[in-house]
């Protein structure tokens, strides 16, 4: 661009009209820069604002799966915790000799953890090692026994036969007197044998002690201070009691029964 000449008589507008065409560049030049700025920022704070938002929702959606995840652990637990105790219990069903079905339940270490009966007048009492169990029928009052495999035997004392070779059968006693007390409240002395009351053998009012030896399978009468017969008007059978036997009481006397079916004073 050409020098407005100083001789020329428009000189100064020229030179006016130049410096404002400089101005108005430069005025150009700053608003073109800045508002590049701007839009670089803006630019930018829009990426930011994305990228910011695909993160929160992200953490939300992780958020929200995290308990899913836990609950579904926690069922996946739970179901192993009873699967592990379905399989240390097991069920095992038995047929009594009156024909009725029960289930016995055994867990890991073989021991009888419960019995199932429909019958009312069916009660279950166990040995010391839960691994024997006697199935008493206080109706009909027969005795069973059964082991944490299954077996069955049937203990019901069935007659007595006197001194004399008379026989009474428990059938026929208690078709006659279905109040007689053959068999009554069996417990066990320990492991291997059991006591109960009985009014056999005199017959009357009055209760006498019992015991049943699984490993012979005789019934007889307990024996006390040389005498054949241990018992009278008040007799009850008690609770176990460790390191001295079953406790029993006779005519408001305690006494205890040993494992072997001994009897000794408290």
């Amino acid at each position: 661009m050409a020098k407005p000449s100083i001789f020329s008589s428009n000189y100064r507008q020229e030179v006016k009209r130049k410096r404002n065409r400089r101005i108005a560049l430069i005025i150009i030049i700053i608003l073109i820069v800045t508002g590049g700025g701007l839009f670089i920022i803006k630019k930018s704070d829009i990426k930011s604002m994305i990228q910011s938002f695909k993160s929160h929702k992200s953490e939300v959606k992780e958020s929200n799966e995290s308990p899913k995840e836990a609950s579904k652990d926690e069922k996946s637990e739970e179901k192993e915790e009873v699967a592990d105790e379905k399989e240390e219990n097991k069920k095992v069903d038995v047929t009594l000799p009156s024909n009725e079905q029960i289930t016995l339940e055994i867990d890991k270490d073989n021991k009888i953890l419960s019995i199932e009966s429909n019958n009312s007048n069916l009660e279950s009492i166990l040995n010391n090692s839960s691994d024997k169990a006697v199935l008493y029928d206080t109706n009909e009052q027969t005795m069973a026994l059964v082991d944490n495999t299954g077996n069955v035997t049937d203990i019901t004392y069935k007659q007595y036969k006197s001194t004399k070779g008379s026989i009474t059968t428990r059938e026929g006693m208690l078709s006659s007197d279905s109040d007689f007390n053959w068999t009554r409240d069996p417990k066990f002395a320990g492991d291997n044998i059991i006591i109960y009351t009985s009014s056999v053998p005199w017959f009357k009012d009055e209760l006498y002690l019992w015991k049943y030896d699984i490993a012979t399978g005789e019934h007889n009468t307990l024996s006390v201070q040389g005498s054949s017969l241990f018992g009278g008007k008040n007799v009850s059978i008690d609770e176990y009691v460790e390191g001295k036997g079953l406790k029993v009481t006779v005519n408001n006397v305690t006494y205890y029964v040993d494992d072997t079916g001994k009897v000794s004073g408290e």
